[in-house]
C-alpha cells in the first residue's frame, strides 16, 4: 500500500463531506491510505440502497481516477466502507486496482450516525433511506429524537416526519421509490393506519392526473375528506377509554391530530381522528349499548333503513316522516317548550333512532304526541304530519339536492387545484394580479379606504386596471395581511411576524421607531399648551 504525505490535506480538502458534518476528534487516529479495491466491502448499515445512474461519474473516475478519498474502517478481512459508495462502486466499473481512503477506527454506532448524516448533505438520497438511517439509530442504539436533530442540524419535526415514513405500507413504499407519489404525498400516507394506507394509496394513484403524480393539496384534501373524522362531532364520548379498550380514549390517542402537532401540523383542528376504522367501531359499539338500555326501558328502536326516511340532514328530522324528536321545541307552543316537557308523564312509547353521523335520538309518533297532549288538557292545536307526498319520495329528492350540491362543491374544488397547479407553473403576470386584487378587494375594508378612497363601486374595475403589475403585487400582499393588522391587541400576530422575517424587516426597530415618533408628537404639543395656558393666565391678570 501506498502511503500519502504531502498530498494528504489536498485530498482531504475535496472531501464532499464538510469537515463540520463529519468531525474527526483530535485523540482519534486517522490516515490516508490507497486501499485494494478488491479488499473494501460495502457496509450493511448504510440506510443508501439506491445510487442512480452513474454513467458519468464512472466515466470520470475511468479518465481521472478517484478525487476524493472515501471512508473505511480496518475490518478482519480487509476495510469496512462507512461512505463512499458511488466512488467504490464506479472505481470497480472502471477497473481501478486502488482507491484513496481515510482509514479511521470507528464503533457501530460511529459509522452508521456517520452514514446518516453524510446522507443527509446529499440530494439525491431518498427520504425513506434517510428515514430508515434515523430508525436504526433511534431503535438500535435508542438515540432520542432530539439528540437525532442535533447531530444532524434537522428540526425535531424533521427528524419525526422522517421516523414516520418508516410506517409506511409496502405498497405505499413502493409508489414512493418508483416516484409514482412525492414526498409530501407520502408524509400524508404515512400519518394514516397502516390498513388504511393501501386504499388510500391506491386512489390517489388512479387519480386523473395526466403523467403529473398527485399534487400535495389535492392528496391533502383528498385524504381529509375521506379519511379524517372531526372528534367534536363523535357520537361517543371522546375521553372514555372503556368503550374499546384495544384502542383507548381518544383525547389521548396519537392518531388524534392534537396528540401529535409536529405531524399534523397542516390540520387546522386538534380534535381530527385519522383512524376512520377505529371511530366506526367506536360509533357502533356506544350505538349497540343505547339499543340495549332502550329495550331494558321498554322503548322502540328503529330500524336503520327506516331511520333513513326520518333523517333529512344530520339530525333534522322530516316533516314527512311523522315523527319528533323529544328534546326539539315544539313549534306552536307559545312557551317555546320542548315536547319532552310538554308530555311529561303523558310521553308515549319513545322509538330510539340514529342518524347519519350516528348520533341517537329519542322520537315519538306525531299523531300519539298530539292525542297525549289533548289528554294533559293542552289546548293548543298540534298540526298534522303532512301527508301530500310519499316520505321516500321526499327522501330520494332530497338525496338528489344533496348529490348534486356536494358535486358542485367537488368540481369547484378539482377546478382550483387545477388553476393553481397551473400558477404554480407559470409567472405571474399582470393578468393574474388583477385578477386576485378584484376577487380580495370586496373583502377588504382597511385596503379599499387606503388605496381608493372616495371612488365610487362603477369606477373600482378601471382603477383597478391602471394599476401596473407592481402595485397590484403590493396591494395583492396587503390583502393577504389586512386581517392581522387587526389582531395586535394582545401582541403581534404570526403572519406579520413571518412576513417581516421573510423580507428581512425588523418590527422591534420599527416600533421603536414608530414610539419615538408618538413621543416626540406628544413633547411638541405640551410646550403649545403651556404657552396658552400662560397667555391665558396673563390676561386674566390684566383684566
Amino acid at each position: 500500500m501506498k502511503r500519502i504525505s504531502s498530498a494528504a490535506k489536498t485530498v482531504e480538502s475535496q472531501s464532499e463531506v464538510p469537515a463540520s458534518v463529519v468531525p474527526v476528534p483530535a485523540d482519534v487516529p486517522q490516515r490516508i491510505e490507497f486501499l485494494p479495491v478488491a479488499k473494501v466491502s460495502e457496509s450493511k448499515s448504510n440506510p443508501r440502497k439506491s445510487f442512480g445512474d452513474m454513467t458519468e461519474l464512472i466515466e470520470s473516475v475511468r479518465t481521472k481516477g478517484v478525487l476524493v478519498p472515501v471512508l473505511c474502517r480496518p475490518s478482519a478481512d480487509g476495510w469496512d466502507l462507512v461512505f463512499g459508495a458511488r466512488r467504490l462502486r464506479a472505481a470497480q466499473a472502471a477497473g481501478l486496482a486502488e482507491i484513496p481512503a481515510m482509514v479511521r477506527e470507528m464503533t457501530d454506532r460511529e459509522v452508521l450516525e456517520v452514514q446518516v448524516i453524510e446522507n443527509l448533505q446529499r440530494a439525491d438520497v431518498h427520504p425513506l433511506e434517510e428515514a430508515e438511517g434515523f430508525k436504526a439509530l433511534h431503535e438500535q442504539y435508542g438515540v432520542a429524537v432530539e439528540e437525532l436533530a442535533a447531530k444532524t442540524g434537522k428540526s425535531t419535526a424533521f427528524v419525526r416526519n422522517r421516523l414516520k415514513l418508516c410506517s409506511l405500507h409496502p405498497s405505499a413504499k413502493e409508489a414512493f421509490f418508483s416516484g409514482a407519489i412525492n414526498a409530501s404525498v407520502a408524509q400524508l400516507l404515512a400519518r394514516m393506519p397502516e390498513q388504511l394506507q393501501e386504499k388510500a394509496a391506491s386512489e390517489l394513484l388512479n387519480f386523473p392526473n395526466g403523467t403529473e403524480p398527485v399534487s400535495h393539496r389535492r392528496a391533502l384534501d383528498f385524504i381529509q375528506s375521506r379519511y379524517m373524522l372531526s372528534l367534536t362531532e363523535a357520537p361517543f364520548d371522546v375521553t372514555d377509554a372503556t368503550l374499546h379498550p384495544e384502542a383507548g380514549a381518544c383525547s389521548t390517542c396519537p392518531k388524534r391530530t392534537g396528540n401529535q402537532r409536529e405531524l399534523f401540523s397542516d390540520v387546522a383542528s386538534e380534535d381530527v381522528c385519522t383512524d376512520p376504522d377505529c371511530f366506526a367501531e367506536k360509533k357502533e359499539r356506544v350505538w349497540q349499548l343505547r339499543v340495549e338500555r332502550a329495550r331494558e326501558a321498554g322503548q322502540e328502536v328503529l330500524a336503520a333503513k327506516d331511520a333513513k326516511r326520518v333523517f333529512l340532514y344530520a339530525d333534522e328530522v322530516s316533516p314527512q316522516s311523522g315523527f319528533v324528536k323529544l328534546d326539539e321545541v315544539c313549534e306552536v307552543d307559545p312557551k317555546g317548550r320542548t315536547w319532552r316537557k310538554l308530555l311529561g308523564k303523558n310521553a308515549p312509547t319513545v322509538t330510539i333512532a340514529r342518524d347519519g353521523r350516528g348520533h341517537a335520538h329519542e322520537l315519538v309518533a306525531l299523531d300519539d304526541a298530539a292525542k297525549a297532549l289533548k289528554t294533559a288538557g293542552r289546548t293548543f292545536t298540534i298540526p298534522k304530519a303532512p301527508a301530500t307526498r310519499d316520505p321516500e319520495d321526499y327522501r330520494r329528492e332530497q338525496e338528489r339536492e344533496a348529490k348534486a350540491r356536494a358535486l358542485r362543491a367537488a368540481a369547484a374544488g378539482e377546478a382550483l387545484t387545477l388553476m393553481v397547479a397551473k400558477v404554480e407553473k407559470q409567472e405571474p403576470g399582470k393578468g393574474l394580479w388583477r385578477f386576485m386584487v378584484e376577487a380580495l378587494l370586496p373583502f377588504s375594508s382597511d385596503a379599499r379606504e387606503h388605496r381608493f378612497a372616495g371612488v365610487a363601486d362603477a369606477e373600482l374595475p378601471k382603477r383597478i386596471r391602471r394599476l401596473n403589475e407592481s402595485e397590484l403585487r403590493g396591494l395583492v400582499f396587503e390583502l393577504a395581511l389586512e386581517h392581522a393588522l387587526l389582531q395586535t391587541w394582545t401582541g403581534y400576530p404570526k403572519e406579520l411576524t413571518t412576513a417581516c422575517k421573510l423580507f428581512g424587516i425588523n418590527l422591534k426597530s420599527v416600533e421603536a421607531k414608530v414610539r419615538k415618533g408618538l413621543k416626540d408628537a406628544e413633547t411638541s404639543e405640551k410646550p403649545e399648551e403651556a404657552s396658552g395656558v400662560g397667555a391665558d393666565a396673563a390676561a386674566a391678570r390684566e383684566g
